[in-house]
Formats: C-alpha cells, structure tokens, sequence
C-alpha cells in the first residue's frame, strides 16, 4: 500500500517511517495527534445520555460490553487510516472517518477522537487546495450540529462531556465549533507546513505579511471583554450570563480573522466570510472587536492588489460593518476600552463619512499600487521574452554561419576526394578496370556530396536574408592572419600586446580564433578607448587557445551581446569553451579549443 506517494508497510523500518513523516509533516503530525487521542479515550459505555429529559439507560451485559469495546477499536483503526490516505482520495477519507457514525447510532455517543479525525481530514486536504477540502470542512460542521444541536454526549479522554440544555448554550457551542474548525481549516490552506517555504512566502507576499501581523498585533492588545458592557441607548449595565465563554468564543474569533487575512489572496469568498464570522455573537454579546473590522479591510487591501474586481465583495463587507457600526449604539471593544462611533447623530453622521473615504481611498490606493505593480511585471516579462527572442536571432544566425562555414572546409576536402578519384588513372596507368571503375564511383560520389553542400549552403543564406542565393567568395581567415589583424588594430590607434605561440593550427580552429581575437579587440575599442588590450596565445599538445584582457573603468557583470553570443556558439560547436568575466577591474575574454595532433594539412603561425 502506498501512502501520499511514499511506501507505507507494517513491517517498514524507522528509518523508512521517519522519511516519510519528513516529507509530509502535515500528515504525519495529524495521524498522530489523532492516534494519541484515541488511545488514551478510555473505550467504555459509562452512563449513556439517551433523551433530553435526562433519562439514562443501564450498562449492557458484558458480552455487549465486550463487543462494543470492539467496534471502538476498528472504528478508531478505520479513522486513523482515514487520515493517512488523506492525500490519496479525499473523498475515500472522509468516509472512513465517518463509518464509525454507524455505531454512534446504536450508541447514541461518539467517540471525540473520530470528530477529531474528520477534522484532520479537512486540515490535509485544506493544505492541498481548499476546494478538495470542502467536503471534509462541511462533513466536520455536520457532525458540529449533531453533536451540540441534536445533544449528542461525547466520550473524550476526560469522560463523557455534553453541551448546556439550553437553546442559548447550543447555539454558542455550535458557533465556538465552527469558529474553531474554519479558523483551522483555513490557517491550513493558507499557509505551507514547510519553514523553507514559510520563509519564501514571507518574502513573496509583503503586504499580505504587513496586514497579519498588523491585525494580530491590534487583537492581541485589544484582549478579550470580561467586564460588563455599558449600553448607550438604555443607560444601563449588561451582565451577560455566559462571559467565561463569550470570552473564549473572542479569542477563536480573533484567530478567524487573522486566517482570513492569511486566506486573502487564495480565496476572498472564504477570506471574507472568516473575517466576518466572530460577529455572529453580536446578538449575545452586544459589542464586537474593532479589529474584527480591521481583519476585512486588510481582506479587501490585499485582494485589490490583484484584482480590483474581487476585491468588491471585502470591501462591501468592510463598509456594511462600518454603516451598521455608526447609525447604531452597538460599542466596539479597542485596545483603549469600548468605543461608540459618537454620542450625537452629527458626529455618527461624520464618522461614517470618515469610514466610508478612509476604506474606499485605502482599498482605491492599494489596487493603484497593484495595477502599476502588474504592469512593470509585465514589462519585465515583454523585456525578458524580447532578449530571449534576440538571443535566439544571433544563435540562429552564428549557426547558420558556422554551418557555412564548416561547408568551406568540408568541399575543400571533398573536392579534393574527387580529384584525386580522377587524377588517379593518369598518376598510376597500370591500374585494372576494377579499380578505375570503383575511382570513377568514388568520384561521382564526391560531386554529387559537393552538390548537395551547395543546396544546404543556399538555404543556410537563405535563412540568413541573403539575396544572391551564392557564398561569399572571399578566403576565410585564419590563424596566420590574426597578426595582420593586430597590425590594423595599432594603425587605428589600439594599444596590443601580444604574447605567446600557436604554432600549427587547423584551418576551422585557425578561423575561431581569428574571430575571437576580433570580437575582443572590437569589446576593449567600444568600452575600454585607449586602455591596452594584452592578447596572449597559449598551446599543449591537444588544445590551443586565446585569452584577451584590458582594464575597464567601471567594472561590472559581463552582459553577453550578439558577438560574444554568437562566439560562444563557434567555440562550442568546435567542442572548446569560452570564459567572458570582469575580475580585479580588468575585463578576460578566454577562449580554449580542441585540435587533433594528427593534422598534418596545418600552417605554422605566429611567433
């Protein structure tokens, strides 16, 4: 069986098991978490809540007893193998962390550490990408409802434990439920396990970064309320009967926002509704966090950064909460205390004014930002595909032109097959009719090569854009004339020193080297005036090459250009290699090639 791509076998080794658990620590971590839950649930039925009366049923026999133990332990199995194959088939996941509802049923309980599993199932796939996470995320709000609406008991490692009777404490521990799990869900979906990768996005996603951290800053120092609530309208004190939980629901209400932050750029539909979700204990509570407030706003700065369009729906939310905020005498708990938007209907009037220009100026600005952000990106792409599409050009081109070049050498030799084919009757008379015949062939061989070289040479030109359709007539230089060259580079008013040997070079290697050498005293002439170029010949025994250097004023990164790209693609299509760099203020442009010391067609040059 394989688990998340990885080989997972009962009689894998730990070395093998803890590979795995480092290449998806999610997963890993949620199994175990899961596991340990379930092992240390103790597995027996105890008192079993039955109706809401408060009637309870007696314990079943120990056969039933030690059947029901049982099923528990293959339901806990089914629910950890649930959470493992998570990556595999989401769908698959989610049904197992649900069959063991089977015996929840008959049971009328359930064991806390199944509801855990399925929400470890949304939290993986949530990781992957949160549209494979809405099944798990709906089927964990299910069993939320059943178990805090429907009075469900359920069985943790502390014993059996059940939500307030009352309708107001059902509905509080289903908002706490579903704060606890959407936050969780979407802190999955929003950020990466890896720290690599939490570092990379840090550095990927500044504004996103700015406004969590500056919304979590705001709601740790704004606190919890655990006072008693001073409502405007009456004159009078609220004492609200369940401040110990409304104080924790406050504190899942901030981690919601702040994953909504997180959650902004995946999705604004989900970031906006976790921003949104702690009010709905505002009809309890009376009041609201103002950073709740700053949460949809960040949600509605980051999303219009990318899409102006979609930041319309946070920003409708922002100036909703900010409307309902000033016409009404709802407080807003800051870190400095509760605060009313004013006292008067003028000053309400004002401050919704003021909310009104500050959300649609700042969500205005931060889509500016973007859209000028978007378009340089998109320069640097159009600027980017235009170098690669010259580069491409001159590669294109120095082939086309190596091709024709190597054409030059190779009907040379060719040419030469074919007249020494016929010339070898008149040189040698006593040959038999055999060997004339099999000449003749080789001949005939040879011309016909050369008429094809031809034909490659004129679509090469071509290709090239040359309209005469026929090679240049004029020798290819070679090494010989490379001290020509620098005699014609000091009579134009170059300072060259020149250095060092070659001694006998093959023709092809001979014109590579020629044209590095001019490629080189060209460079230093356009970027280096009046500085001496140094050019040093080197030799061994299988390779022979060039190195050119001069000073530079203004030392820098070497920027290939058409000629050295076009120059590294005739060194390389010879097997030898060219260096270009800018060291210790002085610009080297080494080239180094391959010859065969077997050549004897060589000419000896230079001194």
């Amino acid at each position: 069986m394989t688990i998340t791509g990885a080989p997972f076998v009962p009689t894998a080794g730990l070395r093998t098991l803890a590979g795995w658990a480092r290449r998806d620590v999610i997963t890993a971590t949620t199994a175990a978490a899961v596991a340990l839950v379930l092992l240390i649930t103790p597995v027996h039925p105890g008192p079993r809540y039955a109706t809401e009366d408060g009637v309870y049923v007696a314990t079943p026999s120990p056969g039933i007893l030690a059947m029901l133990v049982v099923l528990v332990v293959l339901a806990g199995i089914t629910v950890v193998v649930g959470v493992l194959v998570t990556k595999r088939s989401v769908v698959l996941a989610t049904a197992l962390t649900l069959v063991p509802a089977v015996l929840a049923v008959w049971w009328q309980t359930f064991v806390w550490g199944w509801f855990l599993g399925t929400i470890g199932v949304a939290v993986i796939a949530a990781s992957m990408s949160w549209r494979r996470a809405t099944l798990p995320y709906g089927a964990a709000l299910a069993v939320a409802a059943v178990h805090c609406v429907g009075q469900v008991p359920a069985l943790l490692p502390l014993g059996f434990v059940s939500v307030d009777p009352t309708l107001a404490g059902r509905l509080e521990a289903l908002a706490v439920h579903v704060v606890v799990i959407t936050a969780v869900v979407a802190a999955s979906a929003g950020v990466s396990t890896s720290p690599r990768a939490l570092v990379e996005w840090c550095r990927r996603e500044p504004l996103t970064l700015l406004c969590v951290l500056t919304v979590a800053l705001f709601l740790q120092q704004t606190g919890v309320l655990t006072s008693p609530m001073y409502i405007e309208e009456t004159n009078t004190f609220l004492y609200h009967p369940l401040q110990g939980a409304l104080s924790a629901v406050s504190v899942l209400g901030h981690v919601s926002v702040v994953a909504g932050v997180l959650l902004a750029k995946r999705s604004a539909v989900w970031a906006t509704t976790l921003t949104l979700l702690p009010f709905v204990v505002l009809p309890w509570w009376q009041t609201f966090a103002w950073g709740w407030l700053l949460g949809t706003i960040a949600v509605a700065v980051i999303v219009a950064s990318e899409s102006w369009r979609r930041a319309v729906l946070p920003t409708v939310a922002a100036l909703a909460v900010s409307v309902f905020y000033c016409v009404s005498y709802t407080p807003a708990l800051l870190p400095i205390g509760m605060v009313t938007a004013g006292t008067t209907s003028g000053r309400r009037v004002v401050a919704m004014a003021l909310y009104v220009v500050f959300i649609t100026g700042i969500v205005s600005m931060s889509a500016g930002i973007g859209a000028t952000a978007r378009a340089q990106r998109l320069r640097n792409a159009a600027d980017e595909q235009h170098e690669r599409a010259v580069h491409a050009e001159v590669v294109t081109s120095e082939r086309a032109q190596v091709a024709r070049d190597l054409h030059d050498v190779v009907a040379h030799h060719v040419s030469l097959v074919a007249v020494r084919a016929e010339s070898a009757p008149y040189q040698h008379p006593g040959l038999d009719d055999r060997t004339l015949a099999i000449l003749g062939e080789i001949a005939d061989d040879a011309r016909q090569a050369l008429a094809e070289l031809r034909q490659v040479l004129v679509v090469l030109q071509r290709a090239e854009g040359s309209g005469d359709g026929g090679a240049s007539r004029a020798p290819q230089p070679d090494a010989a004339d490379v001290d020509e060259l620098v005699v014609s580079a000091r009579a134009a008013g170059q300072e060259v020193d020149v250095d060092g040997a070659w001694g006998a070079v093959p023709p092809a290697q001979g014109y590579v080297l020629y044209r590095a050498v001019q490629e080189g005293l060209t460079n230093a002439r356009r970027h280096a005036p009046r500085e001496v170029v140094t050019v040093t010949r080197t030799r061994e025994r299988s390779t022979v090459g060039v190195t050119l250097s001069n000073p530079v004023r203004r030392p820098r990164t070497v920027a290939p250009g058409r000629g050295l790209v076009g120059m590294r693609e005739r060194v390389e299509a010879l097997g030898g290699t060219m260096v270009a760099s800018v060291e210790e203020g002085r610009f080297t442009l080494a080239v180094t090639l391959p010859v065969d010391v077997t050549v004897n067609s060589a000419v000896e040059v230079g001194a």
